[in-house]
């Protein structure tokens, strides 16, 4: 949601403009896109145009080199926080569910390379993700860390694990 919150912010200082969002759910396994403007669309009938229109445009667009393997500080991009099975759950609602996963999406100072990481967990018996308690309430409750830092490391079992700095204090 806060992509889409983002694109209307961006679109309310600049209502010519337009936006795209890449949205994601679950463990990052399903994908939407969508575009947003406070520009009415011209005789209010949307059509989908011939992605040939577009994709010299999407080819073109800069993009970071991603690092499968990151280790070093960073800069925390986005993050989600998944909500699923009550076994494994350490930060529970009332009804038993709630956070399981934080999965962050950030860059690498020293390179700008772009990662995928989660926050600190372990594993139980039959090998499920048991995630750190600490992390998952700092990025529900906690304002600023989009922009914020972080260090990122591979651990035992070959995951990449963010371990959160200082929040960005620009960002409220």
């Amino acid at each position: 949601m806060h992509s889409v919150a983002a694109c209307v912010e961006a679109a309310r200082g600049n209502p010519s403009g337009y936006y795209v969002n890449n949205t994601n759910g679950g463990r990052i396994t399903t994908q939407g896109y969508g575009m947003y403007s406070a520009v009415p669309y011209p005789n209010s009938r949307w059509q989908m145009p011939h992605p040939q229109s577009y994709q010299a445009l999407i080819d073109a667009t800069p993009r970071p080199a991603y690092c499968p393997r990151p280790e070093g500080d960073c800069i925390i991009e986005t993050y989600t926080v998944s909500h699923g099975h009550t076994i494994t759950v350490p930060v529970k609602g009332a009804n038993g569910a709630g956070a399981d996963l934080g999965i962050v999406i950030g860059r690498l100072t020293a390179t700008g390379e772009r990662f995928i990481a989660n926050t600190a967990c372990s594993y139980n018996e039959k090998g499920r993700v048991i995630s750190e308690p600490g992390p998952l309430e700092q990025l529900m409750t906690e304002d600023g860390w989009i922009g914020g830092t972080g260090t990122v490391t591979i651990d035992e079992t070959g995951r990449n694990i963010v371990t959160l700095g200082e929040r960005n204090p620009q960002r409220p």
